[in-house]
């Protein structure tokens, strides 16, 4: 395993009303994935046994690599309003992960080569208005929009050729191949305030609330077909949602070191849409009357 990591950080103050941070981070990792050690009877368990020299010996006919890199930046900037501070907060982030295995964890090509790879990244703003504290009346305002790109792929390979491998029963004795890839994009925006009134130096109460819209679109494809994973089919998905999501808080401070608080509050929470159900219910069901693997949906 080898990894390496970098973060930054740089503040800016052109004036005494206003502060730039600049941060950063970078992390790239490189190592083999997990090796199984087998244990056991059988021709295959000896022949391991026979070879083996050492307590950290795997006999995978694949060795595998796991890749991973994360790059994230973020620039905020302060400005003193007198009556307020505004800041906004800009992020990035990305992802980019590549990792294969021997599916198996045999020294037989039963499972060779599975691969899972995600290329992902996101990208968000918010502005904010916080009125100065210590006051009777405190207030928070602000906006927020995010985008997110989410790409998946998944490969695997069912060999059901070897000779007397239990995966040629379901298989059929074939070597079923079958690619797993998808897009999701994800858009978020929100408008949020909350403010706190103190009635005295003991009580206060809080009441906010939170416009939320979001977005998703993307598809599934199933490219090839196999008995774990069922027949090819394509799904594509769109849908929005909108809620309020308000919360009220009220707080009693008897002393310095005690507070009691009430709160209640709600939230809000996106599901997955699926405007082409009829390919995937047709898979499902191809599942579900083979009577070889029990489906959980």
């Amino acid at each position: 395993q080898r990894s390496f990591a970098l973060r930054p950080s740089l503040l800016w103050r052109p004036t005494d009303r206003l502060d730039v941070l600049f941060t950063g981070y970078f992390f790239h990792e490189n190592q083999f994935p997990s090796g199984y050690k087998s244990t056991g009877q059988g021709s295959v368990q000896a022949a391991n046994d026979a070879a083996a020299n050492s307590e950290w010996d795997v006999f995978h006919d694949v060795d595998g690599e796991y890749r991973r890199t994360i790059y994230t930046a973020q620039i905020r900037a302060d400005y003193d309003m007198d009556f307020a501070d505004l800041t906004s907060i800009t992020s990035y982030r990305s992802l980019d992960s590549y990792y294969v295995d021997d599916g198996d964890s045999s020294p037989q090509p039963v499972n060779p080569r599975s691969l899972n790879r995600s290329d992902e990244f996101q990208f968000s703003q918010e502005l904010r208005l916080t009125s100065p504290g210590d006051q009777r009346f405190e207030w928070v305002a602000g906006a927020y929009y995010s985008f997110e790109n989410l790409r998946k792929e998944i490969h695997f390979t069912f060999n059901g050729t070897i000779p007397g491998n239990l995966l040629g029963l379901f298989t059929g004795g074939t070597a079923q191949v079958q690619d797993v890839i998808g897009d999701n994009h994800v858009t978020s925006l929100a408008a949020f305030g909350e403010g706190t009134y103190h009635f005295s130096d003991q009580w206060s109460a809080t009441l906010g609330g939170r416009y939320t819209y979001e977005g998703k679109e993307g598809y599934t494809n199933h490219i090839g077909s196999s008995v774990f994973y069922g027949p090819a089919f394509s799904v594509q998905f769109e849908d929005s949602w909108t809620a309020f999501t308000p919360r009220l808080i009220i707080d009693f401070k008897p002393s310095d070191d005690l507070m009691f608080y009430v709160s209640a509050s709600t939230g809000f929470k996106s599901e997955a849409s699926l405007e082409n159900t009829a390919a995937l219910d047709s898979g499902l069901n191809w599942y579900a009357t083979t009577g070889k693997l029990a489906l959980t949906r």
